[in-house]
């Protein structure tokens, strides 16, 4: 009886799948659990968006995760078959992770992220994966604990959402309208190459520097130089896996250097070049 009941809570606050997934595109509906996708393939270009936000084309890197809080909506497309470790979370769970650590979830909950790197969140999902496959009494509440230990990490990981009406409509009024955006976008992905300063970004967006920061953070949920130098990134992974040099990736990428190139690139991606390309030949 104790082995049942564990089993059956335990499947009912955390599901995992190992998914290998065809080249398709995939539009998800309102789910009624968090949702956690991992991936654990090989690089992958694909364009994505959660909630309705700006379509982000990007290379996705083992490793990255995409947070899907319930309720949210999201739409990938995948250029290449890909294997995705998905981790899912019941709201029970996570309200009662949130009762535990005095968490207001109507001010501060899971929020949608797109690439998300962290380290702990892999190692949970592993663990999970693992006692997923054991059926013991033991297992399955080492399995419902893990679940609220990833709720908990992504919770103690949030920031605190205003909600009133006041703070919503200053929100929008904030975020940079659609056409400043895009045209925004656009330039970067054009000019990689260059010295992209705020103040060029800003003149394309018809805004003053300071504005322009508060309101690309606001619309994207990122800060303008994490964002190029993230793109950046993506276009220096692309170029690798296409089986260019190093010296000539970091200058097509905008780099200054190529030491720069690896720097950032372990800071994002949590690999250096030499083992992005050392991954890629043995594929």
């Amino acid at each position: 009886m104790l082995t049942t009941t564990a089993a059956n809570s335990a499947k009912r606050n955390v599901g995992i799948s190992l998914q290998h997934m065809p080249a398709c595109k995939v539009s998800l509906a309102p789910q009624t659990r968090h949702l956690l996708a991992i991936h654990v393939g090989k690089p992958v270009r694909a364009a994505c968006r959660l909630a309705g936000g700006p379509l982000q084309r990007r290379l996705q890197m083992p490793g990255d995760i995409d947070v899907v809080p319930a309720g949210c909506t999201g739409e990938w497309e995948d250029e290449a078959p890909c294997s995705i470790l998905t981790i899912s979370l019941s709201q029970d769970l996570v309200a009662a992770t949130a009762a535990r650590m005095d968490i207001d979830l109507s001010v501060r909950g899971i929020r949608p992220q797109l690439q998300l790197r962290d380290k702990s969140i892999e190692h949970l999902a592993w663990a999970l994966q693992a006692q997923h496959r054991t059926a013991t009494a033991a297992a399955a509440i080492y399995l419902e604990s893990l679940g609220t230990a990833l709720a908990a990490h992504l919770l103690g990981s949030s920031v605190p959402e205003r909600v009133d009406n006041a703070a919503a409509q200053a929100g929008k009024l904030r975020q940079l309208p659609a056409p400043g955006l895009q045209r925004v976008l656009v330039h970067i992905e054009n000019n990689l190459d260059t010295d992209l300063s705020l103040a060029e970004l800003a003149a394309i967006a018809g805004l003053s520097v300071s504005h322009f920061k508060m309101r690309f953070k606001t619309a994207t949920g990122i800060a303008a130089h994490r964002y190029v130098m993230r793109r950046r990134v993506e276009f220096a992974a692309e170029l690798i896996q296409g089986g260019q040099p190093l010296s000539q990736v970091a200058l097509q990428a905008g780099f200054t250097h190529q030491s720069h190139m690896a720097r950032s690139m372990r800071q994002l991606l949590g690999l250096a070049p030499g083992e992005l390309q050392r991954r890629i030949s043995v594929k």
